[in-house]
């Protein structure tokens, strides 16, 4: 069973080392939806609307409109104690994959199961909104960096010649 004491902590010590204030609870959200769980909620909470964070049962996918990502990655997992060669860059470096502490795993396993209905609740659809309008814009950038990355390999291949 998750040790809710020891998730709330876990989620302020990311706060923390992200210069945020720390959360007494976490927020209600949604079963089965990475970027509505209640985890996710409670980190992103206050970091503005550039800061993108999807909560999976054994790792967060973040990234960041302003360039911090990989900042914000990296104390993330000071702060939770996460070994540096387990972080892993996504396509195009604007999203970064950081491993979970086991007690956050825990609470999302239980949380999708429907086993923690007390965090169960509906999200503003403005909040909604903000946060698919935020994901847009990342893949945007991500779609456009790989473009970026395709045309120069293409440039630089050799030409083949029709020469005999």
């Amino acid at each position: 069973m998750a040790e809710i004491g020891k998730v709330v902590k876990h989620v302020n010590k990311a706060r923390a080392a992200c210069d945020r204030e720390p959360v007494a609870e976490l927020p209600q959200g949604e079963r089965g939806n990475p970027c509505f769980c209640p985890l996710g909620r409670a980190l992103r909470r206050d970091m503005g609307d550039s800061f993108f964070l999807a909560v999976g049962t054994r790792h967060i996918r973040l990234a960041s409109t302003d360039g911090n990502t990989h900042d914000i990655a990296r104390r993330i997992r000071e702060a939770w104690g996460i070994n540096e060669n387990k972080i892993v860059m996504s396509t195009g470096d604007q999203f970064v994959t950081v491993p979970i502490p086991s007690e956050l795993t825990d609470f999302v396993i239980e949380f999708d199961a429907g086993k923690l209905p007390d965090f169960e609740g509906k999200i503003e659809p403005t909040e909604k909104a903000r946060f698919t309008s935020l994901a847009r814009r990342l893949w945007n950038v991500t779609v456009d960096h790989l473009r970026r990355v395709r045309r120069l390999a293409r440039s630089r291949q050799p030409q083949l010649s029709a020469q005999p």
